[in-house]
């Protein structure tokens, strides 16, 4: 519920610049008694009143629509074509949807940037007229039918088709579609893991010339290729560079949860942990950090109750990753008296985003990667325990002066919302007559969540 209300606070800040709302309309695009058009008797929830499953689906889309519709403006009608279908979902990952663009124009008249890819419902806004004449829908989006209650996906995870948030252990369809419509509508840059512009002769795309990476010290727009394949996974670098964000991000944004080391010989002082989605998110923690120990192997898993819970009690619980969700291992470490848990990836790369739901999660969670843990590991073997502090970031309030872009980190929704969802408000759009060129899209890749290691990510 509180992902849910937040995404629908940070449109409505964005909503009040807005002059006149646009027209999203859903064109369902399933077959007879499938998806949308499923005659599955249910009850309402949540505020949706259809009683089939397949109304109550159309519901939540077409809300999502309606949100959007009332935060931008365009006099051209945006149409999502639509769709619920078989995808991939096994009992601990699944995708959940995509949506992208039916098309990218650049060189339309009026368009506020030559030379610039824009998804085909920002490009009409700007044109005045459909600037699509192949197409007869600007996104098109895919969800996931098989998150039904069945065993084998997600473990019986369905959709939650309510409009209140109360999905307990479902998942929301409503903020997933605001999420995916909002790449459909301008928030992707269409830029393939490859690092290669779109069209022939290859371009940037609006949302390209945003991106900055502060290690390379150039935007998307700036680079070869092959710097922007290495910026698309340099983690923690990548920031967005827009006017609006680098003047609203100081005020909301959060600085990043970190791990300091108190002792210990050859240890860096601090390391970046990722968040949990559920549980405290503002805390400040110091204790010993103790090894969790289930009793039963691989041992430091956490999945069923502790057995040296005294050693535990009144310290960090540290626990590895794997075999169940992060909130029961969180869970496990609250009950055998732990301050605080951290929970160790089980695979190379950063420390993940925890994902799923805590309810009765009352201690902080964070995540740790493999390499930081191991480093940590070697030092206590030799040295002893760990004592550490674990905190959340502390919001950054700067004066006028100390705004950059360097504050702005890539996930924050609320930069991404001020610059691109309501065009150009702070960018000056000059006036162009020059023919329009047309590319074909594909979305890059679909939202997937994984309940062992990642909150909904691409």
């Amino acid at each position: 519920m509180k992902r849910l209300l937040v995404l629908i606070t940070l449109l409505m800040m964005v909503s009040m610049t807005a002059v006149n709302a646009a027209t999203i309309t859903i064109l369902n695009n399933d077959g007879v008694n499938e998806g949308f058009n499923d005659p599955a008797v249910v009850a309402p929830v949540g505020g949706n009143t259809a009683t089939t499953l397949g109304q109550q689906r159309l519901n939540v889309f077409q809300k999502a629509a309606d949100i959007w519709a009332g935060l931008l403006s365009s006099p051209v009608t945006i149409i999502v074509r639509a769709q619920f279908n078989p995808q991939t979902c096994t009992a601990t990952s699944a995708i959940l949807g995509s949506a992208g663009p039916s098309s990218l124009h650049r060189n339309f008249a009026n368009a506020p940037q030559l030379n610039t890819w824009y998804h085909v419902a920002m490009a009409s806004k700007f044109a005045g007229v459909d600037v699509d004449l192949v197409n007869n829908f600007d996104i098109n989006a895919t969800f996931n039918s098989n998150l039904n209650g069945q065993v084998s996906c997600l473990n019986g995870t369905g959709w939650y088709l309510g409009y209140d948030g109360i999905e307990g252990s479902n998942i929301e369809l409503l903020p997933v579609v605001l999420h995916e419509l909002g790449h459909g509508l301008g928030f992707s840059a269409q830029i393939p893991a490859s690092g290669v512009e779109p069209g022939t002769p290859a371009g940037p795309t609006r949302y390209e010339r945003f991106i900055r990476d502060n290690t390379q010290g150039l935007t998307w727009d700036q680079m070869t290729v092959a710097q922007r394949a290495a910026s698309g996974i340099n983690t923690g670098n990548v920031v967005w560079n827009g006017p609006c964000a680098n003047g609203h991000a100081p005020y909301v944004l959060l600085g990043n949860p970190t791990m300091w080391v108190n002792q210990g010989i050859g240890l860096l002082p601090s390391y970046p942990t990722g968040l949990a989605g559920w549980g405290p998110q503002n805390y400040n923690v110091t204790a010993n950090c103790v090894l969790g120990d289930d009793g039963i192997a691989p041992n430091s898993d956490a999945c069923s109750a502790l057995i040296n819970g005294g050693a535990v009690s009144g310290n960090i619980c540290v626990v590895d990753r794997g075999t169940c969700t992060f909130a029961s291992k969180a869970l496990t470490a609250q009950a055998a008296g732990a301050v605080a848990c951290i929970i160790v990836n089980n695979v190379a790369g950063p420390a993940p985003g925890l994902g799923g739901t805590g309810p009765g999660v009352n201690i902080p969670t964070v995540s740790l990667s493999q390499a930081d843990h191991g480093a940590q590991e070697r030092h206590a073997r030799r040295y002893g325990e760990r004592h550490a502090r674990i905190r959340s970031g502390s919001a950054r309030r700067h004066g006028r002066g100390q705004r950059s872009h360097q504050t702005v980190r890539a996930e924050s929704v609320r930069g991404r919302l001020v610059d691109l969802a309501l065009g150009c408000q702070c960018i000056p759009a000059p006036a162009d007559g020059a023919r329009d060129q047309q590319q074909p899209v594909q979305h890059r890749g679909p939202h997937v969540l994984d309940v062992r290691g990642s909150r909904l990510a691409h």
